[in-house]
């Protein structure tokens, strides 16, 4: 059951692709999923069929890539950005 105060876009899986579609758009955002299983009250997965079975497809997000050098050190585990001086 959807709730009142969600916007009408996401009182249901139909509503939200004509939504996409008039936006001329075939993704959805991970924040809009999450918007819309939590207004329709179901897991996310469950969402996910539904709307693969209606032809949209999720926004596919490029890792960031770190290129390395031949100046890098493959098992110096003390560079990591997080590691501080003494911090274990």
């Amino acid at each position: 059951m959807a709730k009142s105060n969600t916007k009408w876009e996401m009182q249901s899986i139909n509503n939200f692709v004509e939504q996409l579609l008039d936006e001329d758009r075939e993704t959805y955002t991970r924040n809009e999923l999450l918007e819309l299983t939590e207004s329709l009250n179901l897991q996310p997965p469950q969402v996910v069929y539904q709307l693969e079975c209606l032809g949209i497809k999720p926004e596919t997000y490029k890792a960031e890539k770190k290129f390395r050098t031949y100046k890098d050190n493959d098992n110096n585990l003390w560079d990591h950005p997080d590691m501080k001086c003494g911090a274990y």
